[in-house]
């Protein structure tokens, strides 16, 4: 009885965790919606660009940003998804008459999700790092920063 006890105590403080995750994803997420309306509005200041390979850089720039945007809605998504098979993992683990095939089944919809969170962050980040890459060489090119 206290080893299930123990199980009630630590699955309702990681819920409560679960639940901290996702204001903090909704916090992210609303300032990158923020960001891509602003972002957005930057679209008809390309067109006052005269030179040719600066306008292509800045198109490039606009197209990876928006890219990018779109891979955090597939992270949020992914991370959203897999918050809620966390939490139906966690009130399992409180059920105890929950047999060991529903946990087992349970247990590999989180891990197959967490795969697909990571290989969305990963998508991510290389497109943040390839915004900030082509940025720099912009900069330099236009003269908005010396070396």
């Amino acid at each position: 009885m206290q080893q299930y006890d123990e199980r009630v105590t630590l699955s309702n403080d990681t819920l409560t965790m679960v639940s901290e995750r996702k204001k903090y994803m909704e916090k992210e997420t609303k300032s990158l919606q923020k960001s891509e309306k602003i972002f957005k509005k930057i679209a008809a200041m390309k067109m006052e660009i005269d030179d040719k390979k600066l306008k292509k850089q800045v198109n490039e720039l606009y197209d990876l940003m928006i890219s990018r945007y779109r891979a955090h809605d597939v992270l949020n998504k992914e991370y959203l998804n897999g918050r809620t098979y966390d939490q139906q993992l966690y009130v399992m683990l409180k059920d105890k008459n929950v047999s060991i095939d529903k946990w087992g089944a349970q247990v590999e919809m989180v891990n197959t999700t967490y795969k697909k969170i990571y290989a969305a962050n990963d998508q991510f980040n290389k497109l943040t790092e390839k915004y900030n890459d082509i940025k720099l060489l912009f900069y330099k090119k236009a003269g908005l920063v010396k070396i």
